[in-house]
């Protein structure tokens, strides 16, 4: 959840005569697959893909060929043939995440988990259950997918469980960046209506699932010894008819203040959780790989910040926002916002040198997921809650001239600083940035004060 701006890319000769360079290493051999104990399902509310460490030999990509099917009632199945004994099955429900209403989402996912897990599809699955921004997300390993599809659809339209299970959701720093990035003066977006975990009812719940869970709204995506129609016919034959799917209208771009935000969630920890974001460009960009580039160059450029992670969040609607997270002491607070500002700000190009790395390291990131089945069902099943067709494909080399073109055409967005920490050590300390709204956990993230700038 998160933030976005604008830049240009350089891509020298010199660049694209060193990338040329790189002598690829053999195709990384598959690790043959064990059976696969059941485990509990654990849910998440994250979106986010893991940042991997970087290999120093570069694995070459397997070749991603998918098949598609849909059926009469609107289910879809896209399915990538890989050999090995486990299959990779991915159920995507677009319009029933936490855009559409964050309890509810959470909520639905969770009753689900429970019943999976106590009644775990047969022949040794893996289950989880997550709610991401902009769909449900069902993930299953299986020896037996046919079998695990049909337990599946059996569970996929019950709301019932015995209790709501407790989730701590998304991060507080997120949910407080989306509202921000995403408010709108006249009308709502649905990312700046995502709050903190509540308790809903629930005939909440049942209604919120027999509204959002329709065959129209859900893509099978399978890696492994499955084929799209056979995976659409497992899923269809348990789900049974379903209403038409809602209606989802395309919500206002939201417009960006003219200087940044800066907000502190007030909490008890010694250090500081710092979440920074602007908007950028939409996912069907001409420039998105260019932009995907220009993210990782900013992530190498701030390497030196501790766990830090940088990425552009793909959503559905609007403007997508480019976010930076790391950990810091209260002390360095300033001095590294300072320096994440001007990194993110994608108001100049990389030096050469480091959009190289950047690139390769995106390639050794798309062969990663080409080569592996987990990776590959995961990322289809993030475009398919998009609702994008589009397979991965390997980052382009850079062209400055289309990112910054399409910057260009943006309106220019602002970014939005929150910090998670005590509220009466960092307020203070981030005013010498400008004001800053302090906000209380207990109160769903509402505003409690503001701490005047002291420049």
């Amino acid at each position: 959840m998160i933030a976005r701006v604008a830049v240009a890319l350089a891509a020298s000769l010199a660049l694209h005569g060193c990338a040329s360079r790189v002598a690829p290493a053999p195709p990384p051999a598959s690790p043959p697959e064990a059976p696969l104990p059941t485990l509990p399902v654990a849910p998440s509310a994250s979106s986010s893909l893991p940042l991997a460490p970087e290999p120093d030999a570069e694995p070459v990509a397997l070749p991603i060929r998918a098949a598609r099917h849909r059926g009469p009632a609107g289910l879809s199945a896209v399915a990538v043939a890989r050999a090995g004994d486990v299959t990779e099955a991915r159920v995507v429900v677009r319009g029933a995440g936490l855009a559409a209403d964050p309890s509810l989402a959470r909520a639905a996912a969770e009753a689900l988990s429970a019943r999976l897990a106590a009644r775990p599809p047969p022949r040794a699955a893996r289950v989880r259950v997550s709610a991401a921004l902009d769909a449900l997300v069902v993930s299953i390993s299986t020896t037996d997918p046919v079998i695990s599809l049909r337990a599946l659809g059996d569970e996929l339209r019950r709301a019932g469980g015995d209790g709501l299970p407790d989730d701590a959701g998304a991060p507080l720093g997120e949910i407080a960046l989306f509202r921000a990035l995403y408010a709108l003066p006249a009308s709502v977006h649905p990312y700046a209506e995502l709050a903190p975990t509540a308790s809903p009812r629930q005939r909440d719940v049942a209604r919120f699932v027999a509204e959002r869970v329709t065959a129209e709204a859900i893509t099978i995506v399978t890696v492994g010894a499955l084929d799209a129609a056979a995976a659409h016919d497992a899923l269809a034959a348990t789900l049974g008819p379903t209403p038409a799917a809602l209606a989802v209208p395309r919500p206002t771009p939201p417009v960006s203040p003219d200087a940044p935000r800066l907000f502190v969630i007030d909490a008890r920890r010694d250090h500081a959780e710092v979440t920074v974001g602007l908007l950028t460009l939409e996912r069907g960009d001409d420039a998105w790989p260019e932009l995907l580039v220009a993210a990782r160059a900013r992530r190498v450029a701030l390497a030196r910040l501790a766990s830090l992670e940088v990425r552009v969040a793909p959503l559905r609607d609007g403007p997508c926002p480019l976010v930076a997270r790391w950990r810091t002491s209260p002390g360095a607070l300033v001095g590294e916002v300072r320096d994440a500002l001007a990194a993110l700000s994608l108001g100049a190009p990389s030096p050469p040198e480091i959009e190289l790395l950047a690139l390769r390291s995106l390639t050794r990131d798309h062969a990663r997921v080409a080569g592996q089945p987990r990776l590959l069902a995961d990322r289809l099943a993030e475009l398919a809650a998009l609702g994008r067709d589009e397979l991965p494909a390997p980052p382009p080399t850079p062209s400055s001239a289309r990112l910054a073109r399409s910057l260009a055409e943006q309106p220019a967005s602002s970014p939005v600083v929150v910090v998670e920490g005590p509220a009466s050590a960092l307020a203070p300390s981030l005013a010498a940035l400008g004001d800053v709204t302090v906000l209380d956990p207990s109160r769903g993230l509402a505003p409690s004060r503001v701490v005047k700038a002291s420049r």
